[in-house]
Order: structure tokens, then C-alpha cells, then sequence
């Protein structure tokens, strides 16, 4: 979550960010809140993040 001032850069992702298709894509809180429940993952980890995520989203939702 950001907010831009200025002139918009290049992400600078490492080696494995990369390979794993990370990518930077700007949408309202709504529209990550639905994509971050939009995906589906089996992975343990992955399961962390997205609750991680959704908290982070759903406290700036209070502040914003």
C-alpha cells in the first residue's frame, strides 16, 4: 500500500521474486482485498500471507 508522489519507478525485484512472477499492480483496497481471497493456494506458507495481508488491508481500511 502507497502512495505515490512523484514519478512512478521500475520495481526492482530479485532473482527470485522474478521467478516467481512477481509484478507491481495498483488497484483500490477493495480490489486487493478480492484478489488477495481470489486466490487459492495449498501452500503453508502461502496461507500466512494472504491472512497476514488481509489484516494489513482491513487496519488501513480504519485509517483511510
Amino acid at each position: 500500500m502507497a502512495r505515490v508522489v512523484g514519478t512512478i519507478g521500475k520495481p526492482n525485484f530479485d532473482e527470485g521474486e522474478l521467478a516467481d512472477g512477481f509484478e507491481v499492480r495498483w488497484m483500490s483496497l477493495v480490489q486487493a482485498e478480492e484478489c488477495i481471497r481470489s486466490v487459492a493456494t495449498n501452500d503453508y506458507l502461502g496461507r500466512f500471507v494472504t491472512d497476514r495481508e488481509l489484516t494489513i488491508l482491513e487496519e488501513a481500511k480504519k485509517y483511510l
